[in-house]
């Protein structure tokens, strides 16, 4: 699930964690 600029492997581990903040 990516809404801003980034790759999706890359951005998954970083969605994961932001999914707390989010």
């Amino acid at each position: 699930v990516i809404k801003k600029k980034g790759t999706t492997k890359r951005h998954n581990a970083v969605m994961e964690m932001n999914a707390d903040r989010w």
